[in-house]
């Protein structure tokens, strides 16, 4: 609780300096806020192939690895049925 009301108090600490700065400058708060489209910009340019092309890469390796386990999961109570069965005769 007390993050939402921090985060909720830097919000609004953060207009309140935006709408200073504007009055300063006599500018709008879109030329103010344009550096820090920038900068989110090019952190997305950054962490995008850092981070989310490695997780794709890594949920495909395992998409792929739990193929078989897809698969021959329906298959499992028949062959759990069959081997019991076979266990049974075998051991008379």
């Amino acid at each position: 609780m007390d993050f939402i009301i921090a985060f909720f108090v830097f919000i609004v600490v953060a207009w309140i300096v935006l709408k200073l700065l504007g009055l300063i400058f006599h500018a709008g708060i879109f030329m103010l806020t344009l550096p820090f489209k920038l900068l989110g910009l090019v952190i997305a340019l950054i962490l995008t192939p850092l981070i989310l092309i490695p997780m794709g890469l890594l949920a495909g390796l395992t998409a792929i690895l739990m193929l078989p386990l897809a698969i021959i999961g329906p298959a499992l109570p028949f062959v759990l049925i069959g081997l019991g069965i076979w266990a049974i005769l075998r051991k008379n």
